[in-house]
């Protein structure tokens, strides 16, 4: 090997097609710099490259960690919620269909209201949106409590169902 081979400095020249982009320009290849990995020597001896991208990084940044455990805290909830209304109106029916409309009065109010709300959020604060909904949410489960102690109308649990996949 020469000296230069050795040596850290050594520029590569990487040439460029010309297009009707760069055809002003003059310059057609740019040069590039050669790390400095040290005299050149046996390929056995040669130290793998250590990866310096930490995949957990994004999970440090703290409002976002906060976020995502509050969407999985809040999404176990949600799921809990759905078991113990399924069962509740099972036990007060003994109707698989009545428990069918569970899933029918949840799924209606997204089909119904994916454009609206996709509109309202680009037209008002993400945010405030956000905290609307659960306030909505909270008031829904508020309602199932009631609905449930008081043994009322099985209509009112559609009517929250309805709401709770409006929110």
């Amino acid at each position: 090997m020469t000296e230069r081979a050795n040596h850290a400095s050594i520029q590569i020249f990487l040439p460029i097609k010309a297009t009707k982009k760069f055809s002003n320009r003059s310059v057609h290849s740019y040069p590039a710099r050669v790390p400095d990995i040290g005299p050149l020597s046996d390929p056995a001896e040669v130290q793998p490259v250590v990866a310096t991208h930490d995949p957990y990084e994004v999970l440090r940044n703290r409002d976002l960690l906060l976020y995502l455990i509050s969407r999985f805290v809040a999404s176990l909830g949600q799921q809990m919620l759905t078991v113990a209304v399924g069962w509740e109106l099972y036990e007060r029916t003994h109707s698989p269909l009545m428990l069918g409309f569970v899933g029918l009065t949840q799924m209606v109010p997204m089909l119904l209201f994916t454009l609206p709300a996709g509109h309202t959020a680009d037209s008002y604060d993400r945010k405030r949106i956000i905290v609307a909904m659960t306030f909505v949410l909270a008031c829904v489960s508020l309602g199932f409590t009631l609905i449930s102690a008081a043994k009322v109308f099985v209509g009112w649990i559609y009517l929250c169902l309805f709401a709770a996949g409006m929110a």
